[in-house]
């Protein structure tokens, strides 16, 4: 999926085969989590296990997220929490209704 087919409101689900990283913290004092990852080749990390998330849009900030040295940031909500997105793992999502959510 290409970031910017991504629609307001809308559930996502992380494809099988991505390793999470979860452990990156951006935004004023660092208070968003931002979800990231990358493809495992053919291995099920159990990430189609995880839950689904909605996607809130993006919006200009007046600070950046450093890793791609952007100021527009894509918010999502998972977990409970709301994230960072980061702009290169849209590709690693596909809207939740392919795997019948």
């Amino acid at each position: 999926m290409k970031i910017g087919r991504m629609i307001e409101g809308d559930l996502y689900k992380i494809k099988p085969n991505i390793l999470l990283h979860t452990e990156r913290y951006t935004g004023p004092q660092r208070r968003y989590k931002v979800l990231a990852g990358f493809r495992e080749g053919g291995a099920k990390t159990g990430a189609d296990a995880l839950p689904p998330f909605v996607y809130l849009g993006s919006k200009e900030e007046d600070w950046r997220y450093l890793y791609q040295h952007t100021s527009r940031i894509h918010y999502i909500l998972w977990n409970g929490d709301v994230w960072v997105m980061d702009n290169q793992f849209a590709k690693h999502i596909i809207p939740a209704s392919v795997h019948n959510v």
